[in-house]
């Protein structure tokens, strides 16, 4: 199967090809040109975690514990647990793109283990709210598909079976 007709999440999880560090650049280049969004995304993530897979009840009404937005300060109230064991990373990142925003990378390894989890204990997550959508351009290969120009939306997505209920789920 060619990569391009993989999940792209699937390659995420297993860090295939070193996605880790392409997907990296992305959420930065999406933290610098957004940043208000990109915080709106990381707190959706803290309180998926904390919905699916701390309090695993029915959802109701919670104040959340992610920090304020407050100007951007929210950064230094973090406590950056999947950065502080990611020097080798770290390292990579800064050779590759020549600095690091720990806030992005923290973001980005905190996803991976969503993920991760929701594979591991077939958590049934509906909805993927904490990922932005992706744009691209397609690889287009044939004649009428070079004549067109256009940017398509990749909107993430995650298939598994659930335990359970022995039901699948295509978490979108």
């Amino acid at each position: 199967m060619n990569v391009l007709d993989k999940n792209f999440l699937d390659l995420f999880i297993r860090n295939e090809n070193d996605i880790i560090l392409d997907l990296y650049k992305g959420f930065d280049d999406f933290y610098k040109q957004h940043p208000e969004k990109f915080y709106y995304y990381f707190k959706q993530l803290a309180d998926d975690w904390q919905y699916y897979f701390v309090d695993m009840q029915p959802y109701t009404f919670k104040e959340s514990d992610f920090p304020l937005y407050d100007n951007g300060k929210y950064k230094n109230k973090l406590h950056y647990e999947y950065v502080k064991d990611s020097r080798e990373l770290i390292t990579e990142i800064k050779h590759r793109y020549d600095s690091i925003e720990l806030v992005v990378l923290e973001y980005t390894l905190k996803l991976q283990s969503f993920l991760k989890q929701t594979l591991n204990f077939e958590a049934t997550v509906w909805w993927l709210n904490c990922i932005p959508n992706f744009l691209y351009t397609p690889i287009l290969s044939f004649e009428r598909g070079r004549n067109q120009q256009g940017l398509f939306v990749y909107q993430a997505y995650l298939s598994f079976d659930e335990r359970t209920y022995n039901t699948h789920i295509l978490s979108q």
